[in-house]
This record gives C-alpha cells, structure tokens and sequence, in this order.
C-alpha cells in the first residue's frame, strides 16, 4: 500500500507540472488585444459674426474670438456686405500645424453672376486690392476654396458653384447648386501631415465634393485664411475656424475569449489535482 500510495503521489506531482505547464504554454500564447480610446478635443481658433456698421471698414476689425483683426480691402465693411465694382480681399494670418484637423465655414450671400466671391484658405494674405488678391491669381493662391456665384437665372447651375483644391485655379470641381446663400463647410485634416485631405459640404449635404489627397502639408505653404470679391455684390456672416485634436484616452488589455475558457479549465483542473492527491489525503487513506 505504501508503494502505491508513494506511486500515486509521484503520478500527482507529474501531473500538476504538466499542468502548470500547460498554463503557463496558454498564458505566453494568448491573443492579447490592445485598444487605445481616442478623444477629439475641439477648439474655437477664430471667429466672427460681422455685426459691426456698415459704415466702417472691416479692415482693422478685431474678432469675436482669436487673436487678430481683419486686414482688408475698401469694400468690405464691419457688418459683412461686400460692396459691387471693387475687386479686394479681406485676409487673416492662419498656418494649419500637423497632427490636426480644422474646419472652416461661414454663410455666403451674392446676388450676381459676375466673377464671384471667395472664401478659403491661401498661400499669401500680402495682396488686399486687384485682380492680385484673388484666391484665384498666383500671387495669392487659393487652397481648398470655393467660388460662390448667386445669380439663379443663369445657366447651366454648374456655374454658380466651384469648389478648387488648388493652388489658385487647379483641380476645379462644379456643384450643381444654384442658390444666393450657401452656408459653406471646408474641412482640411492634417493628421497626417504628409498626406492633407479636404473636403467641402454646402448647406448641409445639398451638395458636397468627397474627401481629395492634396499632399504634405509643407507644400500647401498656407499662410492665412479669409475672402476676395471680383465686382460681387455680397454679404459674409458666420464665419468659423475650428481646430480639432486626438488625444489617447486610456489602454485596455483583453485576452481572447478562447484563450480565458482554457486558462479557467486548466486552473480548476490544477486544483482538483492538488486537492485528490495531497500528501495529507494520501497518508490518510
């Protein structure tokens, strides 16, 4: 009896060590997944409603929010309206940093099909009066703008709205929307900042361009943000630049489901193991 029991407590050793060693097989391979949570943090960079006169310039208007104040051409005025038969520009110093994403909007108002308002980011704020401070000239080179005609009498439709990745007139895409107000939404995401992507949306889906690849950031070389005006009776309200970021928000460690069955199975069977043949429950039998 003492050789079984001797025997029985050596078979129990050998089989707590293969399951032990099991575990430990099972704990090295388990699928273990990692999920980082992602918190977008927005922030109101500049902003301005044009509620001043209409008598006093813009240039040289603080805004609402942000630092800064409109440096502008004489037909822009404090309350919004853009006066007809002058071509200027209303500009505000802006660089997108890397790792970030910024929205851009406002509400534009024409009443013309003359050459058109516009409103987007630009390479260059140093012209504000002539053909020159358009976003659509070189010396000022528009990036990811809009050009927004009001006049609903002429055709086609097409011509009322163009939306231009740039620089200055490139890579035009028409929008058939002929409407006197728009309430524009530019996006440029530099998350990635050697591949920028941007995108617009008018009036709240009623007509948009899908989201464009135009390169590293670098070589937008985008130096501010505002509007220019060829001969366009207009007006200009609402407008927003909005920074967002993503920040890590905490680390979970799961392991898979698979591999928590076995591991529970194995532990319990470890016990049960340690439990039947204990030197104390051998002895006494």
């Amino acid at each position: 009896m003492k050789l079984i029991r001797k025997l029985s407590f050596r078979i129990s050793i050998f089989n707590n060590s293969f399951v032990a060693m099991v575990l430990v097989c099972l704990l090295a391979s388990a699928t273990v997944t990692q999920s980082q949570g992602q918190a977008q943090n927005q922030t109101v960079l500049l902003q301005h409603n044009f509620s001043g006169s209409p008598s006093t310039a813009l240039s040289g208007v603080s805004l609402d929010v942000g630092e800064g104040e409109w440096a502008a051409g004489p037909g822009f005025f404090a309350n919004g309206s853009v006066e007809q038969g002058v071509t200027n520009a209303a500009w505000l110093p802006f660089v997108p940093e890397a790792g970030k994403a910024y929205t851009l909007s406002a509400r534009l108002t024409s009443s013309s099909s003359n050459p058109g308002l516009g409103f987007g980011f630009v390479q260059s704020i140093a012209n504000l009066v002539g053909v020159s401070s358009r976003h659509a000239h070189l010396d000022t080179s528009g990036i990811a703008w809009i050009l927004h005609r009001g006049d609903t009498i002429n055709s086609p439709a097409a011509q009322h709205q163009a939306f231009y990745e740039g620089p200055s007139g490139n890579n035009r895409v028409d929008l058939q929307l002929a409407l006197a107000t728009v309430d524009v939404v530019i996006t440029l995401d530099a998350t990635d900042a050697e591949n920028v992507w941007i995108s617009l949306d008018l009036n709240d889906g009623a007509a948009s361009v899908e989201p464009a690849n135009v390169g590293p950031l670098a070589a937008l070389a985008i130096t501010g943000v505002g509007f220019s005006c060829e001969n366009q009776e207009a007006i200009i309200k609402n407008f927003l630049l909005i920074e967002t970021t993503s920040t890590q928000n905490g680390t979970l460690i799961m392991i898979s489901s698979v591999s928590s069955w076995l591991l529970l199975c194995c532990a319990a069977l470890y016990w049960r193991n340690i439990r039947k043949f204990s030197p104390a429950k051998t002895s006494a039998k």
